[in-house]
């Protein structure tokens, strides 16, 4: 028995035309928006494979999905893989911890670096991670633009190089070009 999409409402078939013809839109929700489009026209499921280049299965996991979730069965599913290992609370705590003068905290020093700030949210917040982790969190966040001109950053508190018990150095920003 093959799996035929079922009537598109007014706004999916709209929502579908736009996403078709949209120039900024994900690779993958777009291949997903043409599969739905294509059986919205009548293909059956071995023309559309044939004519996306993808495998029949996949355009029958996106027609079935599709007639469940509608425009929602578009957009990206969940993947499995490893869980994060630290939640986004942690993560925000270890970066509030190094944005903070350590002496406001009750330390007796006047700089952060790694091992001390490893030490601290060990000790203090319960939080234990490696030093490296902590370093690529702040690496990450700078090359994001992350904020590094708070209290503490300025005097030297996000770690750009891995060397072990060295201070905390600020990224510099990027130059910016005047034309």
């Amino acid at each position: 028995m093959a799996l035929r999409l079922r009537k598109l409402t007014k706004e999916e078939y709209t929502t579908l035309e736009q996403l078709l013809h949209a120039r900024k839109v994900p690779a993958g929700k777009l291949k997903r928006a043409q599969i739905i489009w294509l059986a919205s026209q009548g293909l059956a499921t071995p023309e559309i494979a044939k004519q996306l280049k993808v495998s029949e299965r996949m355009v029958r996991n996106r027609l079935h999905r599709f007639n469940e979730q509608g425009l929602l069965g578009l957009e990206e599913a969940p993947r499995s893989g490893r869980p994060m290992t630290y939640t986004p609370e942690e993560v925000s705590s270890i970066i509030q911890t190094a944005l903070t003068h350590p002496r406001d905290l009750g330390e007796d020093y006047a700089s952060w670096t790694l091992d001390r700030l490893v030490e601290h949210l060990h000790r203090v917040k319960g939080i234990r991670m490696q030093r490296s982790r902590i370093s690529e969190i702040f690496i990450a966040r700078s090359a994001s633009g992350g904020d590094t001109k708070k209290r503490g950053l300025a005097s030297g508190s996000i770690p750009t190089s891995p060397k072990k018990g060295g201070p905390l150095r600020p990224s510099t920003p990027p130059l910016q070009k005047t034309v």
